[in-house]
């Protein structure tokens, strides 16, 4: 049962055990799923999978592995052998394809035959990579190991292009993106909120950067708990957004009304400081005959309307939420 070893050769080799540290705890919540006609060739990758700590589905047909699929969500890897006998082996791939793109799932093809354009007809299928059988241990493993790191990388860089770098938020870009999927579904209500921290310039220029970072980081938290069941965003400084679907008007500006209330209410605490923070609110509200046939442009309005809303607010004293009708 050993799961790897090193030949002290050189430092890359350290650095290698680093990392296979960190794979074995990461495949612990990784799903791999093993498409093999053949019970004992599917029970033997199983098991060499599992050594290494991965969650493994086995099956024996297309159709079953396309179920799992569709089933679990911590899938990031499909072994694909070409002996599949309910459809041609390529033709899975390109199903599986039609679902997740190569940067969502890798599907790894193997083969015993030892036809020299297999290897490209798998690829081309929309296969990541190809190995043929008996493989060496090592080379399967390094093979595996590389794909689901790949699919690792480039789900950081969308996290990392999507987020807001102090809070974690999306970002304004990431929002628009989101409200375009939620947007025109037949809801029969939306609103867009949008927040603005009462004085807080004064609260940099008094107490310094670090603090009014610390102040935003936990304004974003609490925004995120409170509305966690809609689409909230950092727009950029002290400006915040909240996008509601599925929700009715009254709701909406209940929700809203009550986060500032609770907001006035708990001070935020950074070191020996403990501050007391507010916030204006603009809420857009529309109805579904208003929203029909919106796009980025109407999405766009709403913003402004609300822009101007919280402006209002701000005017008549701030801390409070200034919504343009109910209905």
């Amino acid at each position: 049962e050993v799961v790897d070893y090193i030949p002290k050769e050189n430092a890359q080799i350290y650095d290698y055990l680093s990392r296979l540290l960190a794979r074995l705890n990461k495949n612990k919540t990784t799903g791999v799923v093993v498409c093999d006609p053949n019970r004992r060739s599917r029970v033997s990758l199983a098991r060499l999978l599992q050594r290494h700590h991965f969650i493994t589905y086995v099956c024996a047909t297309a159709a079953d592995a396309l179920e799992l699929l569709e089933q679990q969500s911590d899938i990031k890897l499909v072994l694909v052998d070409n002996g599949v006998k309910d459809m041609p082996a390529t033709e899975l791939i390109a199903e599986a394809r039609r679902l997740y793109a190569k940067e969502e799932l890798a599907i790894l093809g193997i083969s015993e035959d030892q036809d020299d354009f297999l290897s490209a007809r798998f690829i081309k299928s929309g296969a990541n990579d190809f190995i043929r059988k008996p493989f060496c241990y090592e080379s399967f493993f390094c093979r595996v190991n590389l794909n689901i790191e790949l699919i690792e990388l480039v789900d950081t860089i969308h996290r990392t292009a999507n987020a807001d770098y102090l809070t974690g938020l999306a970002n304004r870009r990431h929002f628009f993106t989101q409200v375009a999927k939620v947007h025109n579904r037949g809801q029969a209500q939306s609103a867009l909120a949008l927040f603005d921290l009462d004085y807080f310039k004064q609260i940099n220029d008094t107490h310094g950067h670090d603090v009014g970072d610390t102040v935003l980081k936990t304004v974003a938290a609490r925004l995120k708990e409170a509305f966690d069941d809609q689409l909230v965003s950092r727009f950029g400084g002290e400006e915040f957004c909240v996008y509601f679907s599925e929700l009715s008007h009254p709701q909406a500006i209940k929700r809203l009304k009550q986060f500032c209330q609770d907001l006035a209410s708990t001070p935020i605490e950074d070191g020996e400081l403990c501050l007391n923070i507010t916030i204006s609110v603009g809420v857009t509200l529309q109805n579904a005959g208003q929203n029909a046939g919106q796009n980025a442009g109407q999405i766009e309005a709403m913003l402004t309307t609300a822009d101007k809303l919280l402006y209002q607010a701000k005017s008549a004293g701030r801390n409070q939420v200034m919504h343009d009708h109910t209905q």
